[in-house]
């Protein structure tokens, strides 16, 4: 279970602490640039983001949850993850003050690690492309952070170690998962796809297309969505 976990971690973990360094730099240079939330530089990472994370969903989860137990299976879960993550995250998130944090560090983390798990042990080839995709997703999160969190390098290094032993923590539950039965592992893939779906059509991309005009975010949703597909 100890290299699970690592593999969750490296997931979860060291994109955001570099997304963020690099953010800072660029901050250095053009303050502005980075800055404010609505900057069509910050908008267009986040639509990076959400492309990204619908090819996750679309052209990795979704198949192998159907190839492993069949559509109903995987349905069903996608279902339940979706329906359950607006009932359980989304009214919190819009309430709390400190909303942004904890959405990031709970509702991507958990789907990301049970999916990274139960593919570490069933489907190695799945589990790389996943951990390319969090790992860019995350680093260009840390950038957006840097503009949007008036917080210390050492409080983001915590922050990027939470969510790394988060990550860690789920993927083992997700590997104990994955040597249930097929069907488990079939309606558990189809259950993160709708949890990350929801983060994808409910939160990320609606709050970024609120935010900016530009057509910058249109491109980089698109660039986001194709990086995805070439994870594949």
């Amino acid at each position: 279970m100890a290299e699970v976990f690592l593999f969750g971690f490296l997931s979860g973990a060291p994109g955001i602490l570099v997304g963020y360094i690099i953010g800072w730099l660029i901050k250095k240079h053009n303050k502005q640039l980075i800055v404010t939330d609505n900057s069509s530089f910050c908008s267009g990472f986040q639509e990076f983001s959400s492309g990204l994370m619908m090819a996750t969903v679309t052209f990795h989860l979704l198949p192998v949850a159907i190839d492993i137990g069949g559509f109903i299976h995987a349905c069903t879960g996608l279902l339940i993850g979706g329906v359950g993550s607006v009932f359980i995250w989304g009214k919190g998130y819009q309430q709390q003050p400190d909303g942004r944090f904890r959405f990031c560090m709970l509702i991507p983390h958990i789907p990301e690690g049970l999916a990274v798990g139960m593919a570490f042990v069933n489907h190695i080839e799945l589990a790389i492309a996943l951990f390319a995709g969090f790992l860019i997703r995350h680093t260009a999160q840390g950038i957006l952070f840097c503009g949007t969190w008036n917080k210390k390098l050492g409080e983001i290094f915590l922050f990027a170690l939470s969510c790394g032993v988060f990550t860690g923590l789920f993927a083992m539950v997700g590997a104990a998962l994955g040597n249930i039965s097929p069907g488990c592992n079939s309606f558990s893939f189809g259950f993160c796809a709708g949890c990350l779906l929801y983060v994808l059509s409910a939160e990320l991309s609606r709050q970024e297309k609120k935010s900016s005009k530009s057509r910058i975010c249109e491109i980089m949703y698109i660039f986001g969505l194709i990086t995805g597909i070439l994870l594949k």
